[in-house]
């Protein structure tokens, strides 16, 4: 690979699946490849911190190691993260925040 290539950057190319609406909304998406980790508690607690930080971890390393094999390379993709109730529920306003379950995504090449 150059080291003029251009890489991969899933949030511009993919711009209408990330663009975020006034309200919420269904969109379709792309078939994606994603590294994830699930849990459970509240926003800004030690579990989805420390889980976040293990994620962007996984995620630099899997892009060095594509980079030294000399595969394209890509921008780390922008995290993102799925919230529902430990019954399934998407509506956590009843349950407390400590139950609440999430997804962290973070999708590669």
């Amino acid at each position: 690979m150059s080291k003029t290539a251009e890489k991969i950057d899933f949030f511009n190319q993919l711009k209408a699946e990330y663009k975020a609406g006034a309200k919420s909304a269904f969109i379709e998406t792309t078939p994606g490849q994603y590294l994830s980790i699930e849990g459970q508690g509240a926003p800004g607690g030690q579990a989805i911190v420390d889980c976040i930080g293990a994620l962007y971890s996984m995620a630099l390393t899997n892009k060095m190691s594509c980079k030294a094999a000399g595969q394209e390379d890509y921008v780390i993709c922008k995290l993102e993260t799925l919230w529902f109730t430990p019954d399934g529920g998407v509506n956590p306003d009843k349950c407390p925040q400590e139950q609440w379950c999430w997804k962290l995504l973070i999708r590669t090449p």
